[in-house]
């Protein structure tokens, strides 16, 4: 029989083992009722959310694929399914073409094979694979097991994705698996706190009679092997574990969110509008890209506009035929129109949409993809002008052309030349052989053409004297060049036909022409008819210092300032129009950007047919003469200035008088932008304060601040003139660094370069006359002595003045 202390002591483990035991199968049983009833419901909604994504990702790789099939641009429509195999749900992205044949695919090795024989490798039906698919469809793979299979047609042939949803269910089956683990801890948090509670009330009504049973054990027996071995606390392991689930609850949910961030991101900012309507036409949903396309908010769209308010008035009438046929048929392909932004503008657009139909197989909705065509049509423009442009030269060269079929000799088109040399036409020529258009005879025959052929094909291009002979049969000699070439991926034969006399006797013209014009002192320059260098002598890499290989093709806006640029296409037009053109003086600009005056003859360049296909200009260096011009100029306009001056110096009776019109005679007579005369105050700034002025000065005097003190604002040519008694010439208002206090105002008021003059007054300078003009380097050295002769005669005359005033007479 137990003591009553070994009774007592196992009681509460017993208690203790029996609540674990009824809390650990709540929680068991808590959390698979959880797991099980959840499980099933949101399956069902996964499954259905990655149905609807698939669909919205065969409706943009439609939009991706369309246009490069139907142009063969094979390479871009393998990288646009290499960019859709990069999810890791994805298993294959296949498209297939009207023949079953595989033209893109996620991995290169399926590439050209049938579908039939090399399916990917979920070996999906072939029969719900073949071409022609009309619409989207999405369903189950062939052999279920989670995954996912798309198909849309696209270019006659169908694209198929397959996805597997194994990874997100397995995903979403650890979060559902947690949080049943969640709430089976919870409640097994609750068990124990009630077990501990219920343990504690036992012990405590049970602690009399351990200690009455205490009395009654021997005294040799140890009451202490008799206690129940201590246990680790339950309630710590469970917190870690909880506290480990939610770490990992919170890593899936990070994980989700970041997901989602990426696909919204992906949406908003794709390179492609996208835009959802209800069944009215009313915008619900439109992503970032075609807001900024059409310069609105996300708030004054959704939900507010119609689709008609952003499209133009003819598209909006195309629009409402078709939205009613849509919506019917639940797809729209390629449909070109043109949206309306914000500020009336429109620009072009295409757009693909697919329609979202409820339960009930009504319409709900329309994913619509928009692709800006603005690049495109830009494109297509720049491409006819470019094939203009180069049919254009075909036809326009001086040699005939001949394109063959680089595997039968036969011709498939010539040039104009071949036309006029040989008397077919184009059409007529398809129908020729080679030994037709040669004697007939070895070593000009027909065989011997082949042989010459089959040369090139094999070694390389070829040049060989040939006899010819044209509709008329008339022999004559040409020098034949062959060379292989690839045409749009098939090979040709390019055939040049040059006639040997013709040739000899331009070559000898040229050479003479070639000789005048190399040894010529003066720049003789080749323009075509857009204003590029096609030719450059001697004299002009003399006069403007490029060599000939760096100017070839340069254009002129290199050489000519704006307006001569202007002026010299407007030149080559007049030429075209067989205007005749001048003489005239220009200028250019040289290698190391210095101007220089020039005197040009314009002749127009002709090719054999007396077309004007470009011309010459002969440039003559003359800017020695026009700097001899200049300088004579302004001698004669600074005498005139100081003989108009010289009645001033007689008539004026008082200081006044005399300042006034000795700037007015030297703005009105000499022609300068403006004159001033400062006086020299003695106050504490030293300021110079304006007393005379005329011409552009209204205003301008009131805005600067001059000194003839020693500080910043007596550093200029004015202040300096005073206080050193000397004449101070700024040539150039902008590159002075001196002059950067009052820089800006001269700027203004037209003020290119000026002089200051100290007027000498009682020995010392008590006056300065400043004098401005418009243009660069205005005052050379004869100027400036002039000038200066006159501030010494205005200084006299000041001081009789100034001494008569003081004498009282």
């Amino acid at each position: 029989m137990a003591s009553p202390r070994l009774f007592a002591a196992r009681r509460p483990g017993l208690l203790s083992w029996s609540g674990w035991g009824l809390v650990a199968g709540s929680a068991i049983l808590v959390a698979g009722l959880d797991y099980g009833i959840a499980w099933p419901l949101v399956r069902q909604q996964l499954v259905a959310e990655h149905r609807l994504l698939l669909q919205d990702d065969l409706a943009y790789l439609h939009g991706q694929l369309e246009p490069a099939i139907a142009q063969g641009r094979v390479a871009d429509a393998q990288r646009v399914v290499a960019e859709a195999s990069v999810r890791p749900d994805t298993l294959s992205v296949v498209v297939v073409d009207a023949a079953g044949r595989i033209v893109a695919a996620s991995r290169r090795s399926w590439l050209g094979a049938s579908w039939q024989e090399t399916p990917p490798g979920r070996r999906l039906p072939p029969s719900d694979m073949a071409p022609g698919v009309p619409a989207t469809q999405v369903g189950d793979a062939a052999d279920a097991g989670g995954d996912l299979v798309g198909r849309i047609g696209v270019g006659g042939g169908v694209l198929i994705v397959e996805r597997s949803l194994r990874r997100v269910e397995a995903a979403e089956r650890a979060r559902l698996r947690l949080q049943a683990a969640l709430l089976g801890s919870l409640c097994a948090v609750f068990g124990i706190g009630l077990l501990m509670a219920v343990k504690r009330h036992v012990e405590r009504r049970a602690e009399p009679l351990i200690h009455a049973a205490a009395a009654l054990v021997p005294a040799g027996d140890d009451p202490d092997r008799h206690e129940a071995r201590s246990r680790r606390d339950p309630l710590e392991t469970l917190g870690a574990v909880y506290d480990r689930l939610l770490d990992r609850i919170g890593q899936e949910r990070l994980a989700m969110q970041r997901s989602a961030d990426e696909m919204r991101d992906l949406y908003e900012h794709a390179p492609c509008g996208y835009h959802s309507l209800d069944a009215e036409g009313r915008i619900v949903k439109i992503n970032q890209t075609e807001l900024d396309w059409l310069g609105y908010r996300r708030e004054e769209v959704v939900g507010r506009l119609h689709v008609s308010a952003i499209l133009s008035d003819s598209s909006r009438a195309i629009f409402d035929r078709r939205f009613d046929a849509f919506k019917r048929d639940g797809i729209l392909r390629d449909l070109v129109l043109d949206l309306a932004r914000k500020d009336g503008s429109t620009f072009p657009v295409m757009i693909s949409a697919t329609a979202v139909v409820g339960a009930d197989g009504q319409f709900v909705k329309s994913r619509t993809t928009v692709y800006d065509l603005r690049d495109l049509r830009r494109a297509d423009r720049a491409l006819r002008a470019s094939e203009e442009r180069f049919r254009t030269i075909f036809d326009s060269v001086s040699d005939a052309i001949f394109i063959h079929d680089g595997r039968t000799g036969a011709i498939e088109t010539v040039n104009r030349r071949a036309c006029e040399l040989y008397g077919y036409s184009r059409e007529e020529f398809r129908d020729l052989d080679v030994g037709r258009l040669s004697l007939g005879e070895p070593p000009y025959a027909d065989a011997d053409a082949l042989r010459l052929i089959e040369k090139t094909m094999r070694e390389g291009p070829q040049c060989a004297p040939w006899l010819a002979r044209d509709r008329n049969d008339r022999l004559f000699w040409v020098e034949v060049s062959l060379r292989e070439a690839e045409i749009l991926g098939e090979p040709k034969l390019l055939v040049t036909v040059r006639e040997i006399g013709e040739r000899r006797r331009a070559e000898a013209m040229q050479s003479q022409l070639a000789s005048v014009v190399e040894w010529s002192r003066d720049a003789i320059i080749g323009w075509d008819l857009s204003g590029h260098v096609i030719t450059w002598n001697t004299g002009a890499e003399r006069l403007y210092g490029y060599d000939t290989q760096t100017v070839l093709g340069m254009s002129s806006r290199v050489l000519l300032p704006q307006q001569d640029a202007e002026r010299m296409f407007r030149l080559i037009q007049q030429v075209q129009l067989e205007e005749e053109v001048a003489d005239f003086e220009a200028q250019r600009i040289t290698r190391d950007r210095r101007v220089v005056d020039v005197s040009v003859s314009i002749a127009p360049v002709r090719d054999a047919q007396g077309r004007v296909t470009g011309v010459y200009s002969v440039e003559r260096d003359i800017s020695a003469r026009r700097r001899a011009q200049r300088q004579l100029a302004r001698v004669n306009r600074a005498l005139l200035t100081q003989g108009a001056c010289g009645s001033v110096l007689l008539r004026a009776g008082s200081v006044d008088e005399l300042l006034g019109e000795m700037c007015r005679v030297i703005v009105e007579t000499g022609g300068y932008r403006m004159a001033w005369v400062g006086r020299a105050e003695s106050d504490a700034g030293r300021s110079v304060r304006p007393v005379a002025c005329s011409g552009n000065c209204s205003g301008y005097l009131d805005r600067i601040r001059v000194s003839w003190a020693d500080d910043p604002w007596g550093q200029g040519p004015t202040g300096t003139a005073i206080r050193t008694g000397q004449a101070q010439v700024n040539l150039d208002f902008a590159g002075n660094p001196a002059l950067a206090p009052w820089r800006e105002q001269a700027m203004r008021y037209g003020f290119a370069s000026s002089i200051a003059l100290p007027v000498m007054a009682g020995g010392r300078p008590r006056y300065a006359l400043m004098i401005y003009a418009a243009e660069h380097d205005a005052f050379d050295l004869a100027e400036q002595q002039l000038l200066q002769k006159l501030a010494g005669d205005l200084g006299y005359r000041l001081s009789v003045l100034s001494e008569g005033a003081d004498s009282g007479e």
